[in-house]
């Protein structure tokens, strides 16, 4: 865990040494939602399970605005289960 108990870049390379198979991206908050949904549909077409993305130009608090209105972001979401 990084900085206050987040994920740090780190993470995704932790997890694939240990195994898993992770996506990975940085895309630009910037972005239309159109566009950054056709980012996370590419990401969710690599079949990995666990998708690990940075969204540039915001701190975390502006990014949960951006990030759960992405529909492949949803979509994504929705089809986790245990």
């Amino acid at each position: 865990m990084g900085q206050n108990g987040c994920f740090s870049r780190k993470t995704p390379i932790r997890l694939s040494m240990e195994g898993s198979k992770v996506s990975e991206a940085t895309w630009d908050m910037a972005l239309s939602k159109e566009r950054l949904s056709e980012e996370a549909n590419k990401m969710r077409a690599e079949g990995n399970h666990l998708l690990f993305t940075h969204l540039a130009g915001g701190n975390h608090r502006a990014t949960w605005f951006v990030a759960y209105g992405i529909e492949g972001v949803q979509d994504w979401l929705f089809e986790q289960h245990r």
